[in-house]
């Protein structure tokens, strides 16, 4: 099996999302590499001054955010994985 590259990814919606946004695609670590973009996005917020309501209100749409993508995202990995040729075993689907 090949790996992704970023042609796969930016051909269809589903395969982005799969993929991280791209920190799938890294060949070392893809998971690090998630984290630390991760980290960067909450080193840019620190430096805008968010007050703890603010992080308040933040934390709660992202959670908010997250239930929802967590839905979309078990479909997006299944549609990415059967483009590429990979069984995959998600709660009882196979891709």
């Amino acid at each position: 099996m090949a790996r992704p590259t970023a042609r796969f990814m930016l051909s269809h919606p589903a395969h982005i999302i799969a993929l991280g946004f791209g920190s799938g695609l890294s060949p070392v670590a893809p998971g690090t590499v998630g984290t630390l973009w991760a980290w960067l996005a909450f080193l840019v917020l620190q430096i805008w001054g968010l007050t703890d309501v603010h992080w308040a209100l933040l934390i709660a749409a992202a959670a908010i955010v997250a239930m929802f993508r967590f839905k979309v995202g078990i479909f997006a990995v299944l549609g990415a994985a059967s483009a590429a040729g990979v069984a995959l075993y998600l709660l009882g689907l196979a891709a």
